[in-house]
């Protein structure tokens, strides 16, 4: 099991919670638990409504779309953090293709935790603004240099 210090160590490098305050990120993980996955475990099925995310401490995952592999995350990475903001139906299944030890972030669990850290909200909200405009950034000046 992870120390208090260590979840906050693990949620401090994904990139949506890494703006977050030390006693931000104590507060989530305190409500982050500890999963187990086995080989082709299912973790979330494409089409679900979203329940919660997960940060994947040791292991791997394989998200599918439409039965064909989509992409593979690992250590470090995480699997349904954006489903946590839209509500909307997940757009991945994700098994497991090894042992997998991840931080689970209910959504439920989450928005209780917003609704009374007010600081958190306006650092995600930040946080989401600036992938926002990066990614508009990278589109545009992508555009750009293919047309010149």
């Amino acid at each position: 099991m992870l120390s208090t210090i260590e979840r906050v160590l693990t949620l401090q490098k994904n990139e949506i919670f890494a703006e977050i305050t030390t006693e931000g990120l104590a507060h989530m993980a305190a409500i982050a638990e500890e999963v187990e996955f086995q080989p082709d475990d299912s973790i979330f099925e494409e089409g679900a409504m979203p329940d919660a995310c997960y940060l994947i401490l040791v292991g791997e995952v394989e998200l599918t779309r439409g039965g064909r592999k989509e992409l593979t995350v690992g250590p470090g990475e995480d699997i349904g953090v954006w489903a946590l903001f839209d509500g909307e139906p997940r757009v991945f299944a994700a098994r497991a293709t090894r042992n997998t030890h991840a931080l689970k972030i209910s959504q439920d669990d989450f928005y209780d935790l917003l609704s009374d850290h007010t600081d958190i909200v306006q650092t995600l909200f930040r946080t989401l603004v600036k992938r926002i405009r990066r990614v508009l950034s990278d589109r545009t000046s992508g555009a750009t240099g293919s047309e010149g």
